[in-house]
């Protein structure tokens, strides 16, 4: 007696160290896929380029590497009553672009005039500054989106294809329970036991279960593709098509999907990307706005030196001034353009308004999704007990030579498809739930706020 309880105990252990083992695995291989999709996804690799060269712009204050040297030079030969036979003239110039707002210009001749100019323009390029500003805060936020659903994506990815899997392997089992069951009412047809009905109905089980089955191949092989496509088509690894997650497993997994629903709930907004996208714009319009003079005027300030004969000797004293000019024109009044991007303010308010009621809407729906999905895993999981109560009835009938060994094995497939049927409700679950999350993870990464 004590060595049945012995040997009963390690095999529990051993059953628990297996689960632990492969729940481990799972894991570790699941990262290893989703860390694949995200390295090599087309389109984050895009977003990743549009945004480094973007915030290289962004970040480009001063630009003294657009700075320029212009030469030029001349000579000119005289007659013999000239004072000079040769006569050689130059001049150098230097243009700086400090920053957008102000730039400075020098000037040198070979008679010795020189001058420096400072360009003051206070509100050059604000409006392209801060439209670039604009465009990589949505590219930030269309590439972690993207993220999110890439991330949540290949998880559901896998736990189909395993589902897939799982399904086939129990097709091809019916099938060949079908089969068998046909060969052997053929048997009994042929020595008289069993009716043209009863064959026929035979023969209808066998060839829609063949149906079935070549179902189950094509939806494996579908699923299959479905990673290779997540992949961007590159071979899906064998660890991937390995894995293997058991019902516990995956409540496993939802579980820790609750648990960060919940704390959304709590903590942030149910939002969207087109929602997000509009606070982005109307945020930048608004600072752009701000930014936006009345008056934008041309100002410079100006200072020259000349000394005559600058490389022979100076026939007069040298001569220095400064100067300062400011120019107005008609299109440096910004009346209308402030005007207008009020305007454009107060469209982005009313389209967020529409929004936001827009969002009532779908948040409404996949709540309801989501409930739906609960109750479709629970009704899955009465009926898998069901049928478990009905395979232990078997087991012992069969034991007790009731009902044949082809009967037992159909009810304990049908006992493996309640499973699968169960696992397909869950993905279900798990599947809204990521919807949801995504909806309140918005607000995160926008980096502004309402």
């Amino acid at each position: 007696m004590m060595k049945k309880r012995l040997l009963i105990i390690i095999l529990i252990f051993l059953s628990a160290a297996g689960q632990l083992i492969l729940a481990e695995s799972f894991s570790d291989n699941l990262v290893g896929f989703r860390r694949l999709v995200l390295e090599n996804n087309q389109d984050l690799k895009g977003y990743e380029k549009q945004i480094t060269d973007l915030e290289a712009a962004v970040s480009q204050i001063f630009h003294l590497d657009e700075s320029s040297i212009s030469l030029s030079g001349g000579y000119s030969y005289n007659d013999a009553a000239s004072s000079s036979l040769h006569n050689f003239t130059g001049s150098t110039g230097v243009t700086i672009p400090i920053i957008d707002q102000v730039s400075l210009s020098s000037q040198l001749n070979s008679a010795g005039n020189g001058s420096v100019t400072v360009q003051l323009h206070p509100l050059a390029d604000i409006p392209e500054n801060i439209t670039q500003e604009q465009q990589l805060a949505l590219l930030r936020l269309q590439y972690q989106s993207l993220w999110n659903q890439l991330n949540y994506q290949s998880t559901a990815a896998v736990l189909q294809y395993i589902l897939a899997k799982q399904e086939m392997e129990t097709a091809i089992a019916l099938l060949d329970v079908s089969r068998r069951e046909y060969d052997f009412k053929q048997q009994q047809f042929a020595a008289g036991l069993l009716s043209v009905t009863e064959l026929q109905q035979a023969a209808n089980t066998f060839s829609q279960e063949s149906i079935q089955s070549i179902n189950a191949l094509q939806n494996k092989a579908a699923k299959e593709q479905a990673l290779l496509v997540l992949l961007s088509s590159r071979p899906v690894p064998a660890e991937a098509l390995a894995m293997t997650i058991s019902i516990s497993g995956l409540q496993g997994l939802i579980a820790e999907l609750e648990i960060r629903y919940n704390q959304l709930q709590a903590d942030a907004q149910f939002s969207s990307l087109q929602e997000q996208s509009l606070l982005i714009q109307k945020t930048y319009l608004e600072k752009e706005l701000k930014n936006t003079w009345l008056l934008d005027p041309q100002l410079s300030l100006s200072g020259s030196y000349a000394v005559s004969d600058l490389f022979g000797t100076p026939a007069v004293s040298p001569i220095a001034n400064v100067g300062i000019s400011l120019q107005i024109a008609v299109s440096d009044f910004y009346f209308e353009d402030k005007n207008e991007l009020q305007d454009q303010i107060t469209e982005l308010d009313q389209d967020m308004v529409l929004e936001q009621h827009s969002l009532q809407v779908v948040q409404a729906s996949q709540k309801g999704a989501l409930e739906i999905a609960r109750l479709s895993a629970e009704m899955a999981e009465r009926n898998l007990l069901a049928l478990q109560t009905a395979a232990e009835i078997a087991a012992f009938d069969y034991h007790k030579d009731n009902i044949n060994l082809l009967i037992l094995e159909r009810i304990q497939l049908n006992k493996e498809s309640a499973e699968s049927n169960l696992f397909s409700a869950m993905i279900n679950v798990y599947i809204q739930l990521s919807n949801l999350i995504q909806s309140y993870t918005y607000n995160s990464y926008t980096g502004a706020s309402q």
